[in-house]
C-alpha cells in the first residue's frame, strides 16, 4: 500500500493537476448564476409591466379604478412583477456572497448591498399586495355596488390607492440605494478580479 503524500494540486505521477489544487470554474459559476438572475428578473419585469393597463389617467381615479376593475390580469401581472423583482434580488444576493469573499471594503459593501435588496424585496412585496390584491378587489367592489354604497366602496379603494402611493414613496429610494451599492460593489469586485 503506497503510504506516501501527494501534495495538493500534484497527481501522483509529480505533475500538477490541471486547476492547481482549485475549483475548475475559477468562482465563475456563482458569477453566470448571478448574472442569469439578473438577465431574469429585468425580462420578467418588463413582461410583465407591458401587460399593466396603462390606458386611463392614474391621477384621475373614478377613469383608472374603472379600467382596473375591467382588467383580467391585474393580479397576475403584479405576481409577475414580484417575481421579477425577486429574481434580480437572488442575482443581488449571489452576486454579494461573491464580491463578499474578498477582504477589505468589499465584503461590507456586499453585505450592505445584501442587506438592502432583502429589504427592498418585501418593500415592494408589501406594495403588490396593496396594489395588486387589495386595490384590485376595492375596485371590483367599487364597480360592482349600486346606489349609496357606490361612493362608499369608492372612498375605501381611493384609501387603497393613497396606501399605495405611499409605500412606493418608501420603495423607490431603496432601489435607489440598492442600485447605487450594486454599482460600487461590481467596481470593488472587478478591481478584486484583476489583481488576482
Amino acid at each position: 500500500m503506497d503510504t506516501h503524500h501527494v501534495p495538493a494540486g500534484q497527481n501522483h505521477d509529480g505533475g500538477q493537476n490541471h486547476d492547481g489544487g482549485q475549483n475548475h470554474d475559477g468562482g465563475r459559476s456563482p458569477r453566470r448564476l448571478a448574472a442569469v438572475l439578473l438577465v431574469a428578473g429585468v425580462v420578467m419585469s418588463f413582461a410583465a409591466g407591458a401587460l399593466h393597463p396603462e390606458g386611463a389617467n392614474a391621477n384621475d381615479h373614478a377613469a383608472a379604478f374603472a379600467e382596473y376593475a375591467r382588467s383580467n390580469l391585474w393580479i397576475g401581472v403584479h405576481l409577475g412583477q414580484f417575481a421579477g423583482m425577486a429574481a434580480l434580488v437572488a442575482g443581488l444576493l449571489v452576486l454579494g456572497s461573491v464580491a463578499g469573499g474578498a477582504p477589505g471594503r468589499s465584503y461590507w459593501t456586499a453585505r450592505l448591498g445584501s442587506w438592502a435588496a432583502a429589504a427592498a424585496l418585501a418593500l415592494y412585496g408589501a406594495l403588490q399586495a396593496v396594489d395588486g390584491v387589495a386595490l384590485k378587489h376595492s375596485v371590483d367592489a367599487w364597480a360592482a355596488a349600486e346606489g349609496a354604497e357606490k361612493a362608499v366602496r369608492f372612498a375605501a379603494a381611493e384609501d387603497m390607492r393613497w396606501l399605495e402611493w405611499g409605500m412606493r414613496s418608501n420603495t423607490v429610494p431603496t432601489l435607489a440605494g440598492i442600485a447605487l451599492i450594486l454599482v460600487w460593489t461590481l467596481g470593488l469586485l472587478a478591481s478584486s478580479l484583476r489583481r488576482s
